[in-house]
């Protein structure tokens, strides 16, 4: 939800209100993650109908604390894979080594200029740097470095909670 207070703010204000979605006017964002992220704008919308259309239909759907349950359930097991399969930074080849912004660079044995690109992938490592809205709850200083065990937890749950705070109007209305 909160990627639809960013997008808005941006179109009206030039700027993202709480940061969530500001990764995609870094200079390093690549065409394709502009493309692959735009779920966070329509999964939801598609979802909460498909829900409002055919829920109501089946007397067995879930209620709603399981479905929260699960979810949070799905979304430890999707940050634990991004975890424990993805690191939190990578060498990328530079596309264009004329472009500004090149910190963080370096050439591989091929003579190749490559920047140090930064992934966190479902936040599997922290909160995301540009995120300005509750800085302190989804993103504390301890989490900086911690264990998974101790981070992974805590971030599901407290991302989970907000989503389903946010959310909850919407299936007050289903």
């Amino acid at each position: 939800m909160l990627w639809f207070v960013d997008i808005a703010s941006w179109f009206y204000k030039g700027k993202f209100a709480v940061g969530v979605a500001q990764y995609l006017i870094w200079p390093e964002t690549h065409w394709y993650k502009k493309v692959t992220c735009t779920h966070h704008l329509w999964y939801t919308p598609i979802m909460l109908y498909v829900l409002w259309r055919y829920a109501p239909m089946h007397g067995n759907a879930f209620p709603f604390g399981a479905t929260v349950v699960l979810g949070l359930c799905i979304e430890f097991l999707l940050s634990a894979c991004s975890r424990f399969f993805l690191p939190s930074h990578a060498w990328w080849p530079v596309e264009n080594p004329k472009q500004k912004h090149l910190e963080d660079t370096r050439r591989n044995d091929k003579g190749q200029i490559i920047k140090l690109q930064y992934l966190n992938v479902n936040l599997s490592y922290s909160g995301w740097k540009d995120t300005k809205i509750l800085k302190s709850v989804f993103s504390p200083n301890w989490a900086a470095g911690a264990p998974w065990y101790q981070y992974l937890p805590y971030q599901c749950v407290a991302w989970g909670a907000a989503n389903a705070a946010l959310c909850a109007p919407f299936f007050l209305l289903l």
